[in-house]
């Protein structure tokens, strides 16, 4: 009778040993603009240089019936990153001048993995910095604290319907 409670403090002991293996907790921002959610969700708030950082952006329908949302070639769901404090990098997407529509339904919203866009000149104070990361085809960033925005930009119906700029946005830190 006397092993049956050793027995029991092992397993248990074993159970609550793998309850905090779980890892580090996502992290996610979502905003709101009329009838349409945009979300950003990270795996984890702290990288190191050598990670590729990932995540996700969705934009949903919040209510109603599909409709198509009109965007460049590059979708209508981009990523922004923005260094805070220490050298105030900053990299921005690049847009297109084309046109094309999405689809949207409360059942199928639009989703995006991290990637890497933007665009630099010789002359840009940023332009070893931006060389650099759009050179990779993977996402790393410098040590430091960084903002990382997903950026929903669409226009409603037709490419000159009316237009959403939806912003959500995670602080994440990044070390060497």
């Amino acid at each position: 009778m006397r092993k049956l409670p050793v027995l029991v403090s092992a397993v248990m002991g074993l159970a609550l040993a793998g309850c905090g293996s779980a890892g580090p907790p996502a992290v996610n921002a979502e905003t709101t603009q009329g009838n349409y959610r945009l979300a950003l969700e990270l795996p984890k708030a702290t990288w190191q240089t050598t990670e590729e950082i990932t995540g996700t952006e969705t934009v949903s329908l919040v209510a109603g019936v599909g409709l198509d949302v009109y965007s460049d070639s590059e979708g209508p769901t981009q990523f922004e990153f923005d260094e805070v404090g220490g050298q105030g990098r900053s990299a921005k997407p690049a847009y297109h001048l084309d046109c094309h529509p999405y689809p949207i339904d409360t059942s199928r919203p639009i989703t995006n993995t991290m990637t890497v866009s933007g665009g630099t000149w010789p002359e840009d104070p940023q332009y070893k910095f931006m060389s650099s990361f759009l050179a990779n085809p993977t996402l790393h960033l410098p040590a430091g604290d960084w903002n990382v925005v997903a950026v929903a930009n669409f226009h409603d119906g037709s490419c000159v319907g009316p237009s959403h700029t939806i912003r959500a946005t995670v602080a994440i830190h990044v070390t060497g």
